[in-house]
């Protein structure tokens, strides 16, 4: 393997180099059995053959045999029934067998050559370089990855490997001047490629190998960072990135809560399932199209995008990158673009506030996400329809008191009915949240100032689960699972019907 990356200064793939590894062992077995069988012969009748030679007969089965004995044909027309003219009777020993051959023949039956039998001698290899792939190909990779792992003088950048003494020089001068590259396109992203042809160049040596090495020198300077998804390298400047992409934001970070999954009944997972928060325990749907986004405060206020387990399977990924660089494309206003981050360790994608705002999402507000055919771009489609007048719980908060008035306002977006919420002074309602988090109130607390301030809103005295989460999550980042299990778990409150609950009455 060491010596293929040498010969083509040429960083290669493990799947390339797994292939090259067959591909030598099928020519080092080929040219194996070809010394082994140097000497062979192949039977032709036409053919003389001298006593001690080795001849390959083809028949049912490929046989080999040694030549004991040569004589003179005798009686012609009574040899094995049929009259060859003058002809040697040759005598083979077949493994510890004697049988009789004609040779010398006139005329006779062309038969196969040496190389067209050795395919079929014992330890010929009869499957292809794919058809070995194709049953252990996966095996095969996991022991060549193995041994380019275990080989400290190979370097490993972006799927490929390469011989590290091998590499070209990037110096200070050269990374400096990446540094300003990136500079002057707003801090990226830019390809290796481009980088290299505004700065000059490394030498002499082919394309791919100074990409390699500016790539691993890059990597290890803490000004750069590779944003590309898997399988691409896109560099950016980490100064000029968001504040909200090199670290979690506040208003999205969820304090644990222990708590009992034995508790939620059928209906609450099916519930939990359908608003899909991404800190719920479900693993990524894979073969999504699309996926849909409901808004809850923490994305809303921040511009994010949850990355769920709808979600996760439309946005890309990367093998090391802790940042992606994407495209948000707005699939209306003339598919105009934004410039969107994915956090995949953190679940979120930063860079939707525009198109937010552009349509006046509520807390609530529902959209779709799906891939682009430009790789890349991710289309958000807000379905959107002429303003109407509804009834939205505005809510608000007043001396550590919290309340929802029902008030009218013109929503032109679609939303779900149970978690869509207003908030006209954001001030007094951070000031709650900040509250609570310094008294290091429990859930159970939240719920109790929640729930009878909702419930206010509704004949029955009790509020759909959803709304309660909805509301729970402008206080505070609580997943849905949590929440309603803090609700089944404590008798303070009661399970009325279908979702709703209220204070217990005990």
């Amino acid at each position: 393997m060491i010596a293929d990356l040498l010969e083509g200064e040429t960083p290669l793939p493990a799947d390339v180099l797994a292939r090259r590894v067959i591909e030598l062992r099928l020519e080092r077995d080929a040219q194996a059995l070809a010394d082994r069988y140097a000497d062979l012969l192949a039977y032709d009748p036409t053919q003389t053959y001298k006593k001690g030679q080795t001849i390959a007969f083809q028949g049912e089965r490929l046989a080999t045999g040694v030549v004991t004995a040569v004589e003179s044909g005798l009686d012609p027309a009574g040899f094995c029934g049929r009259s060859y003219g003058k002809f040697k009777r040759m005598t083979v020993d077949i493994d510890g067998e004697t049988a009789t051959y004609a040779a010398g023949i006139a005329e006779g039956v062309v038969e196969p050559s040496v190389s067209d039998l050795l395919t079929a001698l014992p330890g010929a290899e009869t499957m292809s370089l794919d058809d070995i792939m194709e049953v252990n190909g996966a095996k095969i990779l996991a022991s060549v990855n193995e041994a380019l792992q275990s080989n400290p003088t190979l370097v490993r950048l972006a799927g490929k490997w390469f011989v590290r003494d091998l590499m070209q020089d990037v110096t200070v001068g050269h990374l400096n001047l990446a540094e300003a590259v990136l500079d002057i396109a707003e801090g990226g992203p830019l390809t290796t490629a481009e980088i290299l042809e505004q700065i000059g160049g490394l030498g002499d040596s082919p394309q791919e190998l100074q990409e390699f090495s500016l790539n691993y020198a890059m990597n290890e300077d803490e000004r750069f960072d590779e944003v590309g998804p898997a399988g691409e390298v896109l560099w950016y400047l980490k100064r000029q990135e968001p504040a909200e992409v090199r670290e979690k934001p506040a208003l999205l970070r969820y304090t644990r809560i222990d708590y009992n999954r034995d508790l939620l009944t059928a209906d609450m997972l099916a519930l939990e399932a359908e608003v899909d928060d991404e800190l719920s325990p479900f693993d990524t749907v894979e073969d999504v199209d699309e996926a849909t986004v409901r808004l809850i405060y923490a994305h809303r206020r921040l511009g994010t995008i949850p990355l769920n387990s709808h979600t996760r399977a439309i946005f890309p990924t990367a093998r090391r990158a802790p940042r992606i660089n994407v495209t948000l494309v707005d699939a209306h206003d003339g598919g105009e673009t934004y410039s969107g981050w994915v956090v995949n360790d953190e679940q979120y994608v930063y860079g939707a506030a525009e198109i937010y705002r552009k349509y006046h999402l509520p807390l609530g507000a529902q959209f779709t996400v799906h891939r682009s055919s430009t790789p890349g771009h991710i289309v958000i489609a807000v379905p959107t329809f002429r303003p109407r007048v509804e009834y939205v719980s505005l809510m608000s908060a007043k001396d550590d008191r919290l309340q929802f008035d029902l008030q009218t306002r013109h929503i032109g977006a679609k939303f779900d009915e149970q978690m869509i919420l207003g908030i006209d002074e954001l001030a007094p309602i951070e000031a709650l949240a900040k509250s609570l988090t310094q008294q290091k109130k429990n859930l159970s607390t939240v719920l109790k100032l929640v729930i009878p301030a909702l419930a206010r809103l509704s004949p029955q005295g009790a509020a759909h689960a959803k709304t309660i989460y909805s509301a729970v999550n402008v206080l505070r980042r609580c997943p849905p699972g949590v929440v309603l299990a803090t609700l089944e778990a404590n008798r303070d409150f009661e399970n009325v019907a279908d979702h709703y609950w209220k204070l217990s009455d005990a």
